[in-house]
């Protein structure tokens, strides 16, 4: 991936960025079609009603990763609840 590339989460994205399937594998992150719309679609003002197992936060949080690992001096900050 050439430097310029880095800039481009849709290219980013499955590079550099890895899960962990449902087999317990490391893999890359490749986005499935809901997932490029909304990240390619999206207006930062945007309402989504989730469902279960569409991959929408797993979605933005590579999103946000992007930023985080591309843009100088961001941090961030994931809140979970059991």
């Amino acid at each position: 991936m050439q430097l310029a590339d880095l800039s481009d989460r849709m290219k980013y994205i499955p590079a550099y960025l890895k899960i962990i399937n449902k087999e317990e594998k490391i893999v890359p992150l490749v986005l499935w079609p809901s997932q490029k719309h909304y990240l390619e679609n999206r207006t930062h003002r945007d309402i989504v009603l989730k469902s279960r197992q569409t991959g929408f936060s797993t979605g933005v949080m590579a999103d946000g990763a992007h930023r985080i690992f591309t843009v100088p001096h961001q941090r961030g900050t994931i809140i979970t609840h059991d």
